[in-house]
């Protein structure tokens, strides 16, 4: 019986050589007998033959003047083979070859609900008797279906919690750990006991050398800021990487793309830039210069300064020609985040906007990216005060509502507190579209806690000088504990509390050194900070952490009782009125 085995190239096996003839050939009577006996026989195929019928029929389907079929005739031959290979779903007792099967479904554009529905019934079935070898095909599978919009978290939860127990994952190879680490990442459903033990075995393995330098820099290439939970895992391995490998300028930048932040290494990094930053001229000028594009971004992101910033920088200035709009979007972001004042890059900025704007181009290159919230803060910073360019950029950013993050809205907080403080000098906020401004005033009321164990110390220091705290207050943007003079207790109690009289707290931010401690030079976003509040008639101390790390607990209370002292002075500015009528944020001393 013909169609017994049908092979991923749709070829049908040596069972009637005479079929396997016909269906080899394009001509015309030999697709008609071959759809006719298709027609015939569907019932008695198997769900993996069906499945590859169909996708063959999906192929000729878009070739009618082929055959004598129709459209719909063809659509009715692969709808009946659709039931018949659902139907035989049960016999499927293997999920390498269930997986495989929908995989195949999937790529043929077949893929339907109710099939999905009884594949996840007959996976659930399986999962208890999965073999090491079905777990790489099952997280493919779980990935796709998930990728194309399909709720799978009933059978994900399942299957993480076989992986989960006993010592399955201290069991798999390489490939399969790597694929579960790809899954776990890419699904939003969480699971800590198998969080936990994929992070530790993944450590382990790294740490006695039984994973090659190629699977650590695939490993980290696919663990994407984007999609993430487990992206402190990179800095571990990028760490690893840097220590016992000797890894070309391409593969270092590629990773770096992936860390959020690097605490230390940075000497490695500035010696495997240094070694071959000769070498780059063997590369094409596009490359050379994304790769020069690339590293900046990771030091802007790192808060990094080396030594060599400004030759680099200058390397990159001589091509801005050749930069696209976005490419240059994203430079001007990074001098913001370095604090470099390139007159040449701010200049040639404004100069691509104001052609735009000429052209009538802005709209169509103002698609909407995520690093538009943070252009606003830069435009801001080096004094780029035009208007129309500004509603512009909002208005493309509240279009786009939907794709914001958390730190986006903050950041819109913190321009609209840079519109009110005058911070730009020229009434900027005037001449704003009234319709972004009433966005803006909204946004700024939403709250985006941003807790951090610095800020709790400090906090929790400050009491014990018998100093109330009022905490996460929403300055424009940033999110300040106030420190409660004793006089002002009593009134704070009756649930008023106006931020003027009392002492913002913020910590210093400085850039990274070579070591990775904390430099002299203090940060860009640090700055604009301090001088907004200093505009908006906020009282605040300014602590180091690296000071204070220094110091026993005494000195401690020393240190800072000595800078909340000083900031005590009479102070006869203008108040504004930033009042806060809720009372649960008050922690007493």
């Amino acid at each position: 019986m013909f169609l017994r085995k049908f092979r991923l190239s749709f070829m049908l096996s040596d069972v009637d050589s005479t079929l396997h003839s016909l269906f080899s050939k394009i001509s015309e009577p030999d697709l008609n007998i071959f759809l006719k006996k298709l027609k015939e026989v569907n019932t008695l195929l198997s769900p993996k033959e069906a499945v590859l019928a169909c996708n063959y029929l999906d192929k000729i389907a878009n070739k009618p003047n082929e055959s004598g079929f129709s459209h719909s005739e063809i659509s009715q031959i692969k709808k009946s083979l659709i039931n018949h290979f659902r139907s035989k779903l049960y016999l499927l007792s293997d999920p390498n070859q269930l997986c495989k099967v929908t995989i195949l479904i999937s790529d043929g554009g077949i893929l339907t609900e109710s099939y999905v529905r009884d594949f996840l019934t007959r996976l659930d079935k399986l999962l208890c008797s999965i073999n090491f070898e079905d777990i790489p095909v099952i997280c493919d599978c779980l990935i796709m279906l998930n990728a194309r919009g399909y709720k799978i978290d009933n059978t994900c939860i399942k299957f993480y919690n076989v992986l989960a127990s006993d010592n399955t994952l201290e069991t798999i190879d390489n490939l399969s750990l790597f694929k579960v680490f790809e899954c776990y990442t890419s699904l939003n459903i969480n699971n800590k006991l198998l969080e936990n033990k994929l992070v530790a075995e993944i450590k382990a393995r790294v740490n006695q050398n039984k994973v090659p330098e190629p699977q650590i820099v695939n490993l980290i290439k696919s663990n994407s800021p984007e999609k993430s939970k487990l992206l402190f895992l990179n800095q571990f391995l990028l760490s690893k990487l840097l220590n016992d490998n000797e890894i070309d300028l391409i593969t270092l930048v590629a990773i770096l793309n992936n860390c959020k932040r690097l605490n230390r290494d940075f000497e490695k990094v500035d010696q495997i830039y240094l070694s071959h930053r000769d070498k780059l001229s063997l590369f094409s000028e596009k490359i050379t210069l994304q790769l020069k594009l690339d590293l900046l971004t990771s030091f802007a992101r790192f808060r990094y300064k080396p030594q060599y910033l400004n030759d680099l920088l200058e390397s990159i200035s001589v091509h801005l020609e050749e930069l696209s709009f976005e490419d240059l979007t994203i430079l001007f972001v990074n001098i913001f985040y370095l604090n470099l004042h390139s007159d040449s890059i701010i200049d040639h900025f404004k100069e691509t906007l104001n052609h735009l704007q000429s052209n009538f181009y802005l709209n169509y290159c103002l698609e909407y990216n995520n690093n538009f919230t943070k252009l606003l803060l830069a435009m801001s910073y080096f004094c780029i005060n035009d208007h129309g360019i500004f509603n512009n950029i909002l208005y493309e950013i509240i279009r786009n509502e939907h794709k914001m993050t958390d730190q986006d809205k903050i950041n819109l907080q913190r321009f609209y507190s840079i519109l009110k403080s005058g911070y730009s000098h020229d009434n900027l906020i005037n001449l704003i579209n009234e319709d972004i401004l009433k966005y803006l005033h909204n946004n700024s009321k939403c709250y985006q806690t941003q807790r951090t164990k610095d800020l709790d110390h400090i906090s929790n220091l400050i009491t014990q000088l018998s100093h109330g705290i009022y905490e996460q207050a929403n300055i424009g943007g940033y999110y300040l504990n106030f420190i409660i003079p004793r006089q002002m207790k009593s009134r704070i109690k009756s649930g008023h509390f106006d931020p003027q009289e009392g002492i913002g707290i913020t910590i210093a931010q400085f850039y990274k050194s070579q070591t990775g401690s904390e430099g002299l030079e203090e940060t860009s976003e640090h700055v604009l900070m301090k001088r907004i509040l200093k505009n908006l008639n906020i009282n605040f101390v300014e602590i180091s952490m690296h000071v204070l790390e220094g110091l026993n607990r005494s000195q401690r209370l020393e240190y800072l009782a000595a800078l909340i002292s000083k900031a005590s002075e009479p102070n006869l500015s203008n108040r504004s009125n930033y009042f806060f009528p809720k009372t649960s944020n008050l922690v007493h001393a």
